[in-house]
């Protein structure tokens, strides 16, 4: 089975979407702000595009998620799907929270200019990471 995540607003406006293959990983980097999660499920032939999905309802949070960055943190949510019975259902809800680290990388460069002087400089280059924290 595969899944279709839909995150809207209050309102219902779409603000992002992912397709999951079943049995994979989908991260999304979501935008700050309380969202509601819908998922749809089923098999990859039987999708139809939005908004029809799979061609079945898709389950919904009655709550909103919360997503947030507080400095260089970015705190969300982790869902996990299980099959029950010919439908689906959201097992396991944790709050995430990933740390945005950022490095530099110099790299010294000299190069001969034609009339034979050196050129010196240091080359930088931002290397941001992220990494789970507490």
């Amino acid at each position: 089975m595969d899944h279709a995540i839909i995150l809207t607003d209050d309102q219902g406006a779409p603000v992002i979407s992912g397709y999951l293959r079943g049995g994979a990983v989908l991260r999304l980097l979501v935008p700050p702000g309380d969202h509601r999660l819908r998922v749809a499920s089923g098999p990859a032939q039987d999708w139809q595009g939005l908004p029809d999905m799979f061609g079945a309802p898709a389950i919904a949070l009655p709550q909103p998620l919360p997503f947030f960055i507080d400095g260089t943190r970015r705190e969300g949510q982790s869902i996990m799907l299980s099959k029950d019975g010919d439908g689906l259902r959201i097992t396991d809800r944790q709050n995430r929270v990933i740390c945005q680290n950022a490095g530099w990388d110099s790299t010294r460069v000299v190069k001969t200019l034609p009339s034979g002087t050196q050129f010196r400089y240091v080359e930088q280059r931002l290397d941001p990471r992220s990494i789970p924290c507490d």
